[in-house]
């Protein structure tokens, strides 16, 4: 996902769902150094403190390089505020794996696309206030089976196909119709739908 945002290692990266850290940390392995992470969840952040933490000092060495230019932020609010304390225009790349809905028991498929759609929608009104102009999101939408997938309102964004034309020709990777790509295990419960967006034009 990072690679697929095209992010030069200067750039400023957000992630508005960051959960544990995971792509943020990610991103400081391979030295990014500008890096925004917010979440609605305590816990979330509070886990994401721990695992910055450590990373830095499990590789100390590798991010020594960074020294004196590091530059982190870590935000405990709400999605439909980012444009109250980020910038407008000031992000580079928005990387994220949100919210996909409930993680075990039953559950109404169609009642909970509703609410993913609604706060996928909402998200994207906010994303479109803080990314720069000709930047990408690359966002992670739930799959719950062929018949239910996600249609949302894109809000001034289109999905473009994410693969050189080199990897296009692999028969490994497969697109779907409308240029995602979709990943997931035998037997796993939600699928992963890998959508890349930038602004359309006016």
């Amino acid at each position: 996902m990072i690679n697929l945002s095209q992010a030069k290692s200067s750039d400023t990266i957000l992630d508005p769902f960051c959960g544990s850290g995971t792509i943020l940390t990610e991103a400081m392995l391979m030295g990014y150094h500008n890096l925004i992470g917010s979440d609605i969840s305590a816990k979330a952040i509070n886990d994401t403190k721990k695992n910055i933490a450590w990373i830095k000092n499990k590789f100390q060495i590798s991010l020594s390089a960074q020294a004196g230019n590091f530059k982190f932020q870590l935000h405990h609010k709400d999605v439909a505020g980012l444009s109250r304390f980020i910038s407008s225009k000031s992000i580079d790349a928005i990387i994220t794996e949100p919210y996909l809905g409930p993680a075990r028991g039953k559950f109404n498929i169609n009642q909970t696309i509703k609410e993913l759609e609604q706060l996928y929608s909402q998200s994207l009104t906010e994303f479109r206030k803080i990314l720069k102009p000709n930047r990408r999101i690359v966002m992670i939408w739930p799959v719950f089976n062929k018949a239910n997938r996600l249609s949302l309102n894109l809000n001034g964004f289109k999905i473009i196909n994410p693969l050189p034309k080199l990897l296009q020709k692999n028969r490994f990777i497969k697109l779907t119709n409308r240029n995602t790509i979709i990943y997931g295990r035998p037997g796993q419960k939600v699928w992963r739908e890998i959508v890349v967006l930038t602004k359309s034009q006016p």
